[in-house]
């Protein structure tokens, strides 16, 4: 998009730290944003959730956070 159109990235996985590292990966090369959920093979916790995008947004510097709402496991960020 060569800064002329904002770009948001699936950093999507079951690890973290991957989710981590793809992150890092995306805002290193420019990306406007980043598209996030919390794990999906199992329901976490609302602390445990908290703490995935914590992890992330503590990981990265600028990137803006977009949650995705995982309908599957009853959120609702409204």
């Amino acid at each position: 998009a060569a800064g002329r159109v904002p770009v948001v990235l699936g950093v999507q996985d079951t690890n973290v730290n991957v989710m981590i590292e793809m992150a890092q990966f995306a805002e290193s090369i420019g990306s406007y944003g980043i598209q996030m959920s919390t794990t999906y093979y199992y329901p976490p916790s609302d602390e445990d959730a908290l703490s995935v995008y914590q992890a992330v947004h503590d990981a990265t510097s600028q990137v803006a956070i977009m949650a995705y709402n995982t309908y599957w496991h009853d959120y609702d960020y409204l």
